[in-house]
């Protein structure tokens, strides 16, 4: 009978693409703005190839995975910084993302055999780029809200000192 770390592993194994568990562990899981943001690390193997001396991460890459639960999926993998010349863990895996995307593999096949939604790699990275876009504005108009909010409140303080500065003149 299997423990529940291993059914753990299983359901894991199942949502993620088995090569992105093999080699990394989920460090955090954000839902922002409907979508679900999974952190993973490479996880630190004993190879010659990984620098030893520093915890560094190379730059941050964002995969988009098939939606969970009616909210996008965005896989953060952070690598593991390499010696000069040395591959990294996807540049020995491209068959976990499609060509000339930012979508695994199986996304970007599963998207292609939807007769509704047949684009070309240029056409999927400019919905993606609108989309991550359409992001940072909707997070932008956040902030601004939440400043009026900031500033009504302000503006009403200051209006309450005014009155009582009158009225005491």
């Amino acid at each position: 009978m299997l423990n529940e770390n291993d059914h753990l592993h299983q359901l894991l194994r199942l949502v993620f693409p088995v090569e992105i568990i093999e080699h990394f562990t989920i460090q955090k899981i954000d839902v922002v703005n409907g979508t679900v943001q999974v952190h993973l690390y490479e996880k630190l193997n004993d190879t010659d190839h990984i620098l030893r001396t520093s915890a560094d991460f190379s730059p941050v890459i964002v995969l988009e995975d098939f939606p969970l639960r009616d909210k996008n999926l965005r896989l953060h993998l952070h690598q593991r910084k390499r010696r000069e010349g040395q591959p990294d863990f996807l540049s020995q895996n491209r068959q976990v993302i499609a060509d000339g995307n930012c979508l695994t593999e199986a996304f970007a096949q599963f998207i292609r055999k939807n007769e509704h939604i047949r684009m070309s790699s240029t056409e999927m990275n400019t919905v993606i780029k609108a989309r991550q876009q359409y992001q940072r504005l909707m997070d932008y108009c956040n902030e601004l809200e939440q400043e009026k909010g900031t500033l009504v409140d302000e503006i009403d303080r200051l209006k309450k000192q005014l009155t009582e500065f009158r009225g005491k003149q």
